[in-house]
């Protein structure tokens, strides 16, 4: 069992590291915000087509991950949903992790607490977004 259970880990190993899973793991990672972005402002796929100027046949295979993005068309579904597309390249040997602030302008209050800021960049980092804010 555990050779199998090896040989299943290598395989999954040597999957990951190809670039048709990188690609399908970016493509999943913004369809699913899209997805979640879309709840938050109670968006419908017909509502979306209609921001978008296509079919909602065509919204349904965005959200499958079956379309054929561009940066062009990327940046479009963001905008029709209020939001930007942020890209950033991170070496392979590091994780990226995406921090949203809002400023006083946006809210008229920073929400978040110093010290969950804090676990994401670091405390000095952290007293410097406390004091621009």
């Amino acid at each position: 069992m555990s050779e199998l259970l090896n040989k299943l880990r290598a395989k999954l190993a040597e999957a990951r590291e190809s670039h048709v899973y990188r690609k399908e793991s970016v493509i999943l990672d913004f369809t699913e915000d899209l997805v979640v972005r879309m709840d938050e402002l109670g968006m419908t796929r017909s509502e979306l087509a209609r921001k978008l100027d296509t079919s909602p046949a065509y919204v349904t295979k965005i959200l499958r991950g079956n379309a054929n993005f561009t940066l062009d068309s990327l940046v479009k579904i963001a905008h029709a949903v209020g939001c930007q597309l942020s890209t950033h390249l991170t070496p392979c040997d590091r994780e990226a992790m995406w921090i949203e602030v809002m400023t006083k302008s946006a809210v008229g209050v920073v929400d978040t607490a110093p010290s969950e800021i804090e676990q994401c960049v670091g405390a000095e980092e952290a007293d410097e977004l406390a004091v621009a804010a």
